[in-house]
Order: C-alpha cells, then structure tokens, then sequence
C-alpha cells in the first residue's frame, strides 16, 4: 500500500484465555478535514481476556507514551519526585540574573535603592510555601504527558472479557502526507486521508 500509513497493533500481554470476538474497529472520524483541524480517532478491541494491548503507528513509526520528569507549573519546576531543590536552583539562578541586571543597569543608584527594587522583584520568591501549596491530585495529573494517545481504563463485561480502547489524536498537517494520503489501516477496516490541493482533507471509508 503506497502513501503514508497509520495502523493500531494489537497485543496480548499475558497468555490468551479467551480472544477477542471480532477484529479492532477504529471510530470517530470526520467527513473532511482542513490543515490545522485535530483529528481525534479510537481504536477498539471488544470481550478478551485478559484486556488487548493496543499501539498505534504513524508512517510505520509507533506512537509511545512518554513520561515527563519535570514540569513548569506557575512559573515553578516540579519535579517528579516531588521535591523543591530543582526549582530552588531555578529561583536562585533568577535572583542571581535580575541581581546582575540591577548592578549593571543601576550601577549609580544607592545601594538601598537598589536592595528594595531587588526585594520588590524578589518578593513571591520569597513566599515559598508556593511549592508546599499544590494538591497531590494535580500534581498527580501532571506526572503523565502523553503524545498523541488518549488512553482508557478497560471495561468489563459480566462474564469477565474486558474491551480494550485506545485513542490517537495529531492536528492535521502536510507532513502527514508525503505521498498525497494518509492511511488509517487495521485488518478488514480501511480509512484514507486525502489531502487536496485546496489544504483541505477528506477521510473516505474505502
């Protein structure tokens, strides 16, 4: 199949018991599709046991989760252990910047004055219970940051199989169409984005 391919890869992390009944679907494409639109698409494997693993790829390229070990938040760094000292190296080389800045830009001011523009910049630094503030369930959210993949908690049937769904979400852009299309491609279900000449993108259910 010639052009760009994106396809789901279906796993089974533990030794099957029971297989799925029915091949993984892919659900929630659009009619048609501009340059910069998102495109937002699921892929699901319905009642195995134990839950399939699913993965998308990209032109043959899988799209991974990834997780983030410092975040910016209000200005500050958390880190993903939880502690202050990667953001106190972060304050502290601030204050030793704006201090720099204040010598050399108010180098004939007094030094009182120059202490108390120092300590009015200063002054939210100083209030560190900032890093102390935040709740562990926002914090908690944070830790994960995903690329693209919108991941579900599987759901379960009454006799025990479980549904698997994985979601995949990228803006719409030419570089995902290096050969004029985009396929979205699992076994018996096929979907095509085309980019047209116009920067429009329709996806046809072939």
């Amino acid at each position: 199949m010639t052009g760009s391919k994106l396809f789901p890869m279906l796993l089974l992390t533990e030794e099957p018991r029971n297989l799925p009944d029915e091949v993984p679907t892919i659900t929630g494409g659009r009619s048609k599709y501009h340059v910069g639109d998102e495109v937002h698409v699921n892929c699901t494997s319905i009642r195995s046991r134990p839950a399939a693993s699913l993965m998308w790829y990209i032109n043959n390229k899988q799209v991974r989760l990834y997780l983030s070990h410092l975040f910016a938040y209000l200005g500050h760094a958390i880190s993903h252990d939880m502690t202050d000292n990667d953001d106190i190296i972060k304050q502290t080389t601030k204050l030793l910047v704006v201090g720099n800045t204040l010598e050399r830009k108010l180098s004939y001011c007094r030094r009182e004055v120059k202490m108390e523009l120092f300590r009015s910049h200063c002054y939210s630094i100083y209030c560190n219970s900032l890093w102390s503030l935040f709740k562990v369930g926002t914090l908690n959210r944070l830790k994960a940051a995903t690329k693209n993949l919108v991941q579900y908690t599987p759901e379960q049937d009454t006799d025990g199989l479980e549904t698997s769904r994985l979601g995949l979400r990228f803006v719409v852009g030419p570089r995902h169409f290096p050969s004029g299309e985009l396929h979205l491609n699992i076994p018996n279900t096929n979907f095509r984005l085309q980019h047209l000449p116009t920067l429009t993108s329709c996806l046809q259910h072939l």
